[in-house]
């Protein structure tokens, strides 16, 4: 009786130690597999962080894409004068036209904005070279995109400001220049000497700001 009573509890303490040692193996086995899941979680949260990163400081300033592009007609001696640009089969850098007007320079300004920031949307509105009053009616509908700021009379302007006046002229503010009556610099194509230009000219705002709208791009 004593020998099986023996037999009885060491084979409890063997089943003991095996349910021990299983339950612990399982404990590590689990810590290990918690361990890769929160590593990998933590090294794809890093690479996603990194890239997000890396998305919020590569930006595309407008006014210098403003620039750029009335750099393009300057040294490429363009004139005034309408004509119908399907930007994606023909710009100011590959047409032998060279004429251009005020708000087809504006709508090629757009267009090139939409390709260097890789937005569809932009190139789809900005696709064809149109007039100021439909520009000012796609920046008015398409507010994701656009702000009204005011009227030009009222607001403090910012470099790359769309200054539009509905059936008349639309142009892209750069700066103020000296004091008084609106001295303003833009970037615009309203005549054959503000193309030409080396840089900025002067706007015709200077006449008239209190007709001209203000849209900003978010």
């Amino acid at each position: 009786m004593e020998y099986k009573t023996k037999r009885i509890v060491t084979i409890i303490l063997v089943l003991s130690i095996l349910m021990t040692h299983s339950m612990t193996a399982n404990a590590i086995t689990t810590k290990r597999k918690n361990f890769k899941s929160e590593k990998s979680f933590s090294l794809f949260n890093n690479v996603k962080e990194k890239k997000e990163e890396k998305e919020k400081t590569v930006k595309v300033d407008f006014s210098d894409v403003a620039a750029e592009c009335h750099k393009v007609l300057s040294d490429n001696s363009f004139s005034y004068g309408t004509h119908p640009y399907d930007f994606s089969k023909e710009t100011p850098r590959t047409t032998k036209n060279k004429t251009i007007d005020c708000s087809g320079f504006v709508s090629w300004t757009l267009y090139e904005y939409g390709k260097q920031i890789k937005d569809n949307t932009f190139k789809g509105l900005f696709g064809t070279s149109t007039s100021a009053s439909a520009l000012k009616d796609i920046f008015s509908v398409n507010t994701k995109y656009f702000e009204y700021i005011g009227k030009a009379d009222k607001v403090e302007l910012k470099k790359g400001d769309l200054l539009v006046r509905p059936g008349k002229h639309i142009e892209i503010y750069s700066h103020t220049s000296g004091t008084g009556n609106w001295k303003i610099k833009c970037w615009h194509a309203g005549n054959t000497n503000s193309i030409q230009a080396d840089s900025t000219s002067s706007g015709v705002v200077n006449s008239s700001p209190s007709t001209y709208y203000v849209y900003r791009l978010k």
